[in-house]
């Protein structure tokens, strides 16, 4: 009998034609089996010894070596496969097996039940390859994947990954926290999408600029849109994902949402530079914004004037009225004032009664004019509880040898001679 089947095995593993000799040339077994018999093998290809460690004769001489050495929480699984094929359905499955060195392998068998014409018996035909590196590497790509789930689960930013295009490819879930929309409706839009206009043709332009170079990049502060209207500000770092043969797939990053940090910096620097009283500059700011004017006149000749006013008799509003309705005054003096100036002026209350104005790309005529205009809307103005009230100006205009501290105090003899000289007038000093 064993004579018998290594005649049948010689006979079947001889390569009868071209097209026997390039299938045992193949990377993977080809084999033939019958289907009713406990798929008895017929046929095996020589090469699966590459991958197996056992010889073709092996298979054809043990039928139980090929089923014996699976896995064993992979049998119901192929048994469920084959028990399923239809004549002429191909069927694939993947599984582990045993080889000879005691390893397990995932192999690949790929199979079609054939019912040769005219045939009594049911065949089955397959490929069968070892698929060992790409399930490795299947499992290692599953293993980084849960782990960047697990990252993205576990921070508070938003993960996300672009292609080189720039379209969304990958949102965490925290988009919907941050700017309202699922990943699902991100996908396939671009960052740029979820910004105002003139931001997004801001940082599109910039983006552009960072894929061309290919490189990491951090922008501190972006606005983006809210599904619900309202603005988010957001701090943007990604990195160019680029694999190992240099080729550029897009970029990886993250997004937090400084909005918050943002308005509190605000909110403290506007404490730092505003009269809470008013809401215009205070006195630190103004000295800050005339320092830097007064540099500018010197670098490129421009003129630049002061003015400098104050309520007449305050101290009278006060005394008879309260202090509730000369903050009112002083509040409703600067309403009146900004609805008469230049926007690109600089307005400051100086301390308790005293405001200050820096006129820019303005000469001492400008500013007089200016200031006297001023004059006649507050007189003309009726004050609640106080009714009409005066003010007295002094103006000077900048030269070469100024400092702060000469415009400063030119500007404040000014405004002391139109006090002197009985008040609810301009006066303008020049040296």
């Amino acid at each position: 009998m064993i004579q018998e089947k290594e005649e049948n095995f010689e006979e079947c593993n001889k390569p009868k034609n071209e097209l026997a000799f390039i299938l045992d040339s193949l990377p993977i077994a080809v084999y033939l089996c019958e289907a009713e018999s406990d798929f008895v093998v017929t046929y095996m290809s020589p090469n699966v010894v590459s991958f197996t460690g056992y010889d073709a004769k092996d298979f054809i001489e043990n039928s139980d070596l090929w089923f014996s050495h699976i896995h064993p929480d992979d049998i119901e699984n192929i048994l469920g496969a084959l028990h399923h094929l239809v004549q002429n359905e191909t069927r694939s499955f993947e599984y582990r097996w045993l080889n000879a060195d005691g390893i397990y392998i995932w192999a690949q068998n790929s199979l079609r039940l054939i019912h040769p014409e005219n045939g009594e018996k049911n065949y089955i035909a397959g490929m069968w390859q070892d698929i060992t590196e790409r399930k490795q590497m299947e499992l290692r790509l599953q293993e980084s994947e849960q782990r960047f789930r697990n990252i993205t689960e576990l921070t508070t930013d938003l993960v996300w990954q672009v292609d080189e295009h720039g379209t969304y490819t990958y949102t965490g879930e925290q988009v919907y926290d941050l700017l309202g929309y699922t990943p699902q409706e991100v996908y396939g839009k671009t960052p740029f999408d979820f910004m105002p206009p003139e931001e997004a043709k801001r940082v599109a332009a910039i983006f552009q600029q960072i894929i061309h170079e290919q490189r990491a990049f951090s922008f501190l502060k972006n606005v983006n849109l809210h599904k619900d209207g309202h603005k988010v500000i957001l701090e943007t770092n990604g990195v160019p994902l680029i694999d190992t043969e240099g080729i550029f797939h897009g970029y990886f990053g993250t997004e937090h949402d400084i909005t918050a940090r943002i308005r509190a910096d605000e909110e403290i620097r506007l404490l730092a530079t505003t009269d809470s009283l008013t809401g215009i500059a205070n006195r630190r700011e103004f000295n800050n914004q005339l320092g830097l004017e007064i540099e500018r006149a010197k670098r490129y000749g421009t003129p630049l004037s002061l003015i400098m006013y104050d309520i007449d008799y305050f101290k009278r509003v006060n005394d008879t009225f309260g202090h509730d309705v000369g903050d009112d005054v002083l509040r409703t003096l600067t309403t009146v004032v900004k609805k008469h100036m230049r926007s690109v002026d600089i307005m400051a209350r100086w301390g308790g009664e005293e405001f200050m104005i820096l006129m820019l790309q303005s000469d001492v005529t400008a500013a007089a004019n200016a200031a006297e205009k001023l004059r006649q809307e507050i007189t003309s103005h009726v004050f609640n509880h106080v009714g009409k009230l005066t003010v007295s100006f002094g103006v000077t205009t900048y030269k070469p040898d100024d400092d702060i501290k000469t415009l400063l105090k030119r500007v404040d003899d000014a405004l002391y001679r139109a006090k002197k000289k009985g008040r609810n007038r301009v006066e303008i000093l020049l040296a």
